[in-house]
């Protein structure tokens, strides 16, 4: 959605107004966030695996997720598929189908990092450097925007 602002931009003159508008939907999201209002589908990272669980060296939350599901369903998990999760307060759990009546807490200081990760992809380019946007989405910082 952020990119979606930019891309109305047609002339330079247009962009300081562009970026502002980019900057209230990361604040706008980051206020969905914090109170809960984003639907656990959402918030789900899906990636695919380029080696069999057991090869990995480092466990990533991928990883983590693949050795879940394996455990709990019995299903193999090989290279080449795809592996879903959220992140939790517990850490990860993997998400093969909605968790109906499961009360699930998100971990939002990691999907707070991701957040600011993904705005840091654009806003970088325009002086925000990505400490100071990690800074904004734990509410360490307020960013004034002088474009």
């Amino acid at each position: 959605m952020m990119l979606k602002c930019l891309e109305k931009a047609q002339q330079k003159q247009q962009m300081s107004h562009a970026l502002c508008e980019a900057f209230r939907v990361l604040e706008t999201e980051l206020k969905r966030l914090n109170q809960g209002q984003v639907p656990l589908e959402s918030l789900v990272l899906t990636v695919r695996l380029s080696r069999n669980p057991n090869e990995y060296k480092v466990r990533s939350a991928a990883v983590c997720a693949a050795e879940q599901i394996m455990t709990q369903t019995r299903k193999k998990i090989g290279a080449g598929q795809k592996v879903s999760y959220l992140y939790t307060k517990e850490g990860v759990a993997a998400w093969e189908k909605p968790l109906n009546g499961s009360t699930i807490q998100i971990d939002k200081a990691k999907y707070r990092e991701l957040l600011a990760n993904a705005a840091g992809t654009i806003f970088t380019s325009f002086g925000i450097s990505q400490k100071q946007l990690s800074d904004f989405v734990h509410g360490y910082l307020q960013l004034e925007l002088g474009w």
